[in-house]
């Protein structure tokens, strides 16, 4: 403020010195010595009495001498104490406000430069860390010669208005927000609404005011929704909750609505202010994730937890009302196979077809479920009957057979259907399941393409298989599989040309296990391959032992499930397998069965094995699916007459025709053929005559141990029967 003592002439009328002592007079408390002058003192009086009645406090900036003057009152605004220096304009300066300090320090300059009064607001540092809003009004005096002599003017508190503005300021802040917001009379009539309900309802303000919040009702609620919301309101003063209202468009739409009652001091209600948020998006991403969690992506069909919930309510409804119900767990038949061979694009739009199928049968109050894969289920309330839930399960059969055509492929599906019935097969959905499933697990074991009811002896089977389970997975860990070897004899000269090795499972308590017993356990739960992979292994060392040992033996052949061929190291299992035990490829035989060779991935791990030098042979030719189309492709070189056809020789026509018609097929393929199952010589002699190959059986020899061969290979036992 250096520069007003340059200020030139005001254009406004300078005050006379009187009028300076007079200001400098009614400063009470003043520092600086003033000298009275009895014509001025009782104006001097009055002006300083009035000015401490209203609360302001007074200052004065004397150019002369550079320095300020405060009243007591100032002196409190400003945070001084009696025993001060005196406050002069730089230290007050520095007081304000950083965010004001240049605006106030600008306009007071301004104004004082054209000779007109200001007032400006401003925060000043209250000593104790936080700000007071004080207003400064004030003015320039000039002596007779027009010389500014002093700034002078008032201070006054205004901390309680700005905060009132300010709250005023949020509330108008709040009312615009985001949220719908509308204050309505206590008689709910609309007094006013922010453009938020705009936005929402689609309603103008002309549109609702003197109006109810009913032209908004959508009808969902019925009227003890309502009654129940006054009651809170009169009760508690306030209500929340989730509404379904209508737009102007006529949209039904959900918001999250909060009315609350506001009461004057005295008790008496005012008004009523409800504030709601539209939240269509909020439901729709509950929907969203509602669906994720409980319905199944492919099928749009319940999930495996949803269903658990769905049993347990149907189960509770049961109960209640003394009723049955009845689970139908459905598994397709070889589902697999499709996927392996067709892909999983294909085996999707089959599975979605099956369950759009299965759908159109199941009755409304029922549900169908995906439960995972090719696992469906089917919960079945209000049964009147048990053989109801057969009935059902028959025309899901039926429906099934159906042929679907999938990418331009006709396609058969068929499943097997286990079920089970509450309360007489369990108590709760766990139980229900699990013997469903065992019901399921018959079926399949039975032939597939049909259904099973759970029975107790269903339990005790499971409980077997479960323990057969754990009791084979800890074998193969512990290496208690064994081979025992069947000789394969050349039928034209009665040599022994290889074995095939068969494994056994040397339980510790149950003794020698035959494959029958643990094989189809092995492949529906995967431990088919590290069993495969131990049972290759020691083949391959035995022969090479064999082999060193000078016994003439052409090949050993080791039978290998689908599931291993599928692998994707399978090719690098028997590379490094025959590296290992030092084994030539064509020493050994590789015996797979006909679904395998059918599948298109398998067949190109065949060829691979078939380059490495393995020779390969079909087991059980003829009782599969085979396509003779595809064995002119195949690399096979051997083909092994299932015991079935054996078995009827020579006295069974239509055994007689199917064996013949293999071997006549074979030679002229130039395959060499292995009859299995040989235990008479008179199907022995057959044999020889229709022009077999090879031959293996009971009649030659039981699988035998190691031990138990090498000596059987010393004795006369070995020769060929005539």
């Amino acid at each position: 403020m250096g520069q007003l003592y340059a200020l030139r002439q005001s254009q406004s009328e300078a005050r006379p010195d009187s009028e300076c002592h007079l200001l400098r007079q009614i400063i009470p408390g003043s520092r600086l010595p003033i000298a009275y002058e009895q014509d001025v003192q009782p104006a001097a009086e009055f002006y300083r009495d009035a000015l401490i009645a209203s609360g302001n406090g007074l200052w004065i900036w004397d150019f002369t001498s550079g320095t300020m003057v405060w009243d007591r009152h100032a002196c409190t605004l400003t945070g001084q104490k009696p025993d001060d220096d005196a406050l002069d304009w730089q230290g007050l300066t520095e007081l304000i406000h950083p965010l004001e300090r240049h605006a106030v320090v600008h306009a007071i300059t301004l104004k004082a430069l054209t000779g007109q009064p200001f007032q400006v607001e401003l925060r000043l540092a209250s000593g104790n860390g936080t700000w007071r809003w004080l207003e400064m009004r004030g003015g320039v005096s000039a002596s007779q010669e027009g010389q500014p002599v002093q700034l002078a003017g008032s201070l006054s508190d205004i901390s309680e208005r700005k905060a009132a503005e300010h709250e005023l300021g949020l509330s108008a802040i709040a009312f615009d927000a985001w949220e719908g917001m509308m204050i309505t009379d206590p008689a709910a009539r609309i007094l006013r609404v922010n453009p938020s309900f705009t936005r929402v309802t689609g309603y103008l303000p002309e549109d609702v005011l003197g109006k109810t919040p009913l032209l908004l009702q959508s009808g969902r609620h019925d009227a003890a929704f309502y009654r129940r919301m006054r009651e809170t309101l009169e009760l508690e003063g306030h209500w929340q909750g989730e509404i379904w209202n209508r737009r102007k468009s006529g949209e039904i739409y959900p918001e999250w609505l909060s009315i609350t009652a506001v009461k004057a001091a005295d008790g008496r209600l005012q008004h009523y202010l409800g504030c709601f948020s539209d939240i269509t998006e909020q439901k729709a991403a509950e929907a969203r994730i509602h669906d994720l969690a409980f319905y199944d992506s492919l099928t749009s069909l319940p999930n495996r937890q949803f269903a658990g919930l769905r049993i347990a309510d149907a189960i509770a409804r049961a109960r209640r009302h003394d009723g049955r119900l009845a689970l139908l767990v459905l598994d397709l038949d070889d589902f697999k196979r499709i996927n392996e061979v067709l892909g999983h694009p294909s085996g999707d739009l089959l599975l979605q077809d099956a369950a759009q199928r299965l759908q159109m049968l199941v009755r409304e109050e029922d549900m169908l479920a995906r439960l995972g894969g090719d696992e469906l289920l089917v919960v079945m309330e209000d049964l009147t009957r048990e053989r109801d839930a057969g009935v059902l399960a028959d025309k899901l059969n039926r429906a099934l057979r159906t042929p679907c055509v999938v990418d331009g492929k006709e396609l058969f599906l068929t499943a097997s259907i286990g079920i089970a019935v509450f309360p007489a097969d369990g108590s709760n959905a766990d139980s229900l399941l699990a013997h469903a499933d065992a019901a399921l697990f018959r079926a399949k074991r039975e032939g597939r393409d049909c259904f099973r009811f759970y029975t107790p002896a269903m339990t005790q089977q499971a409980a077997e298989r479960l323990a057969l389970e754990a009791d084979l997975r800890r074998a193969i860990e512990k290496h208690e599989l064994v081979l025992h070897y069947q000789p394969q004899i050349d039928l034209a000269s009665g040599r022994i040309v290889g074995v095939e090795a068969l494994v056994r499972w040397q339980h510790p308590l149950a003794g020698l296990i035959p494959p029958a017993n643990f094989i189809a356990l092995a492949e529906t739960t995967g431990l088919i391959v590290p069993l495969g992979e131990q049972v290759l292994r020691q083949a391959c060392a035995q022969m090479r032992r064999w082999l060193d040992a000078g016994l003439a033996l052409e090949y050993v052949a080791v039978n290998v499930s689908g599931v291993q061929v599928q692998r994707a190291d399978m090719l690098a299992l028997v590379g490094a397998t025959l590296a290992e035990t030092g084994l030539a490829p064509q020493h050994l035989e590789l015996e797979v069965t006909e679904s395998c060779v059918m599948d298109a991935a398998s067949q190109g791990v065949l060829q691979q094995l078939r380059d490495l030098g393995v020779v390969l042979a079909i087991d059980d030719f003829g009782t599969g699916f085979s396509s003779l189309a595809y064995l002119k492709r195949l690399p096979i070189q051997r083909l092994k007459v299932d015991r079935a056809f054996v078995s009827g020789l020579p006295n069974d026509v239509q055994d007689a025709a199917i064996t013949q018609a293999i071997i006549t097929l074979a030679t002229h393929m130039d395959l060499i053929t292995v009859a299995e199952g040989v235990e008479t010589e008179s199907q022995l002699a057959y044999l020889k005559q229709i022009g077999c190959s090879r031959a293996q059986g009971y009649l030659i020899s039981r699988p035998l141990a190691v031990n138990q061969f090498e000596q059987w290979l010393a004795s006369e036992e070995c020769a060929l029967p005539t």
